[in-house]
């Protein structure tokens, strides 16, 4: 006799293939298909061929080339398999192979083990996206947020990973006297190898930032950690910038970062440059910058992957782009400024997928005459969980 479970499970059954239904009919109908099928077949373009391979088959013919890229797709695939789903691949390509002689038999069971494979190689899939989606949740709560509140300042923080976890940093550290610091740092490379050096780069600020009171000591003090510690091949770039309150005053140790830019008066001026990259040599040595900003002067830190940022034909962004945008900032509060570099980086991009993580500080000195930003004053600050995949930091959802 049928349990009460068992008697569930045709109305189960029917309600599941309910969902589907309505799943496969709500993917026919969205307006992205294209787009997202253009954009999965130039992913795994790149991912399974080398420069060196796209660079033969750009010399071929059309007809040679379609040939070749096939076999070499198939055989790139083949070889990143595990050695039990390579050896079932192989089974079903023979199979498949005997059934175009008339089998069906073979078609089927040619059919039955490919898509085995498949169901073990998205399982695979499924599990990797689940840690992912735990990195990027633990990701998102070590990032601040809010934006910080520093009298006499408006300061606007953002970070969106190119991948579901991101390499750069963007922190701010509460210090004695009211002053602020800030971090911008980029690890080089991305995903969770990355995501994990960009966590060890902001405990270790946390932990010994506020005991030097020089920033040329901090950035020796930070390379001998990250020397030690360290992965070969890997380094980091960082800005750490202290605010003084009430004060255009600003120190800043630039290792191996892009140098951040000051806007003032509707012209621009790149700071000098700093030294070597953290974890990149023993020995290394570090210089202390000082600057102040008059009111309504800005300084605007930001990552490689805002000049990096490509549309889909390959172009970057370029710095070009950039210094012929920031003098039209001026007289905007930080967020709208922040906001008005992401919009034209969104417009230039036009729905192209991220190739790098993208950070980016905007700092104003404020002044009576200037409007002030949605996080100029603690009551603006509010706690928002992040919502959906991280393309945002926590703070800027305040902005």
């Amino acid at each position: 006799m049928p349990t009460s479970s068992q008697a569930r499970d045709p109305a189960g059954s029917s309600a599941s293939s309910s969902r589907l239904g309505q799943t496969v009919l709500e993917d026919l109908h969205r307006t992205d298909l294209t787009h997202t099928f253009q954009q999965d077949l130039k992913d795994v373009y790149q991912f399974y061929l080398d420069p060196q391979t796209r660079q033969e088959l750009a010399s071929m013919s059309q007809t040679k080339r379609w040939f070749y890229l096939t076999f070499w797709l198939l055989k790139s695939s083949i070889l990143r398999l595990s050695p039990s789903r390579r050896l079932l691949l192989l089974g079903s390509l023979i199979f498949f192979a005997y059934g175009l002689g008339g089998s069906t038999p073979f078609l089927v069971a040619g059919f039955a083990v490919l898509l085995l494979v498949l169901i073990l190689e998205l399982k695979d899939k499924l599990m990797a996206q689940d840690e992912l989606d735990t990195g990027r949740a633990v990701q998102a709560a070590l990032l601040p947020r809010d934006h910080p509140y520093v009298p006499g300042w408006d300061v606007w923080l953002y970070t969106r990973p190119a991948n579901d976890v991101g390499g750069d940093l963007v922190d701010y550290l509460p210090l004695e006297d009211g002053r602020l610091g800030l971090a911008l740092g980029d690890v080089a490379g991305k995903g969770l190898g990355a995501a994990l050096l960009m966590a060890k780069l902001q405990s270790t600020l946390r932990a010994i930032a506020p005991g030097y009171a020089n920033l040329a000591d901090l950035g020796v003090a930070t390379n001998r950690i990250f020397r030690r510690d360290g992965l070969p091949n890997r380094f980091i770039s960082l800005v750490y910038l202290v605010l003084e309150p009430d004060s255009g005053h600003v120190r800043l140790l630039n290792a191996g970062h892009l140098p951040p830019v000051l806007l003032r008066n509707r012209s621009i001026q790149e700071l000098p440059k700093g030294g070597p990259a953290l974890g990149l040599m023993d020995g290394a040595v570090f210089t202390e910058q000082e600057i102040t900003l008059a009111p309504d002067d800005y300084l605007i830190v930001f990552s490689d992957g805002l000049t990096e940022a490509r549309n889909e034909a390959g172009t970057f962004f370029g710095y070009d782009r950039l210094r012929g945008l920031l003098p039209r900032l001026q007289g905007l509060s930080a967020p709208e400024a922040g906001h008005r570099i992401l919009d034209h980086i969104a417009r230039f991009m036009d729905g192209a997928r991220a190739s790098d993580d993208l950070s980016l500080i905007v700092l104003r000195r404020r002044s009576a005459a200037t409007p002030s930003g949605e996080a100029d004053a603690p009551a603006a600050r509010t706690r928002t969980a992040p919502a959906g995949r991280a393309t945002t930091t926590p703070a800027d959802e305040t902005a």
